[in-house]
């Protein structure tokens, strides 16, 4: 391993393009990407004002991804800051293991936490969902919690994790008040959800359908048209 030593020294380097460069070289290497990760690469994830660059990221994606999760994980933390932590969270969301999946449904639930900490490994959840390694079993919970959020990233959430998961009919009960939200992001993210469910949409309150038909935000009357088509297609 010593012939990539300065590889990984770099991967911590002050200047982003260096770093860049050495992660780069480590992807097209034969340096082999398992075992507990370079902690280089784990400080290189807080360096800099933005997100990191696009070549540090898909090197630990690249990593062996058992281990990179569990390092995000403890990363995330022991993180000292806010930034920081968002930025493992951030990581986590596409990196993260189903062995992990537990531990991050307890942070998922912790109100205490940050909520954009939340919402990033929520989305980490919503994959392994998508994927078929969680479902209803496991993630129950978590739908029960972002059914009471009030913050409107977890409750966007909530409608990205009902699409995630095998669907149940019961469903629009916790996505027909997410049509009458304050935050239009939050009601395209619902009708989206249902979209694809027609039978959904006909136990919909008709009043709330015909509020979202002459509402002021052009996509939330978009969404009303979706829904439409959705049952006229049925």
């Amino acid at each position: 391993m010593s012939e990539f030593d300065e590889l990984f020294r770099n991967l911590a380097a002050s200047d982003p393009k260096v770093a860049a460069a050495s992660a780069e070289a480590l992807l097209g290497s034969s340096c082999p990407l398992t075992g507990v990760p370079p902690p280089e690469l784990l400080q290189a994830m807080t360096v800099g004002a933005g997100l990191p660059d696009d070549s540090l990221l898909n090197l630990a994606r690249a990593w062996s991804r058992a281990e990179m999760s569990r390092a995000a994980l403890d990363a995330l933390h022991r993180s000292a800051t806010a930034q920081d932590k968002e930025r493992f969270a951030w990581l986590l969301k596409t990196v993260l293991a189903v062995e992990d999946a537990p531990e991050a449904i307890v942070c998922v639930l912790d109100s205490a936490e940050d909520a954009r900490v939340r919402r990033w490994v929520l989305e980490g959840l919503e994959r392994l969902a998508f994927g078929g390694f969680l479902g209803w079993e496991q993630l129950d919970s978590v739908v029960a919690a972002l059914a009471l959020e009030r913050t409107p990233a977890l409750r966007l959430g909530l409608a990205s994790v009902l699409m995630a998961l095998a669907w149940r009919p019961d469903n629009v009960h916790l996505l027909e008040p997410l049509l009458s939200d304050s935050h239009a992001e939050v009601v395209t993210a619902a009708a989206r959800t249902l979209q694809g469910h027609p039978d959904a949409v006909r136990r919909l309150n008709p009043d709330v359908l015909d509020r979202l038909r002459i509402h002021t935000n052009p996509w939330i009357r978009h969404s009303a048209q979706e829904l439409d088509e959705a049952l006229r297609q049925s």
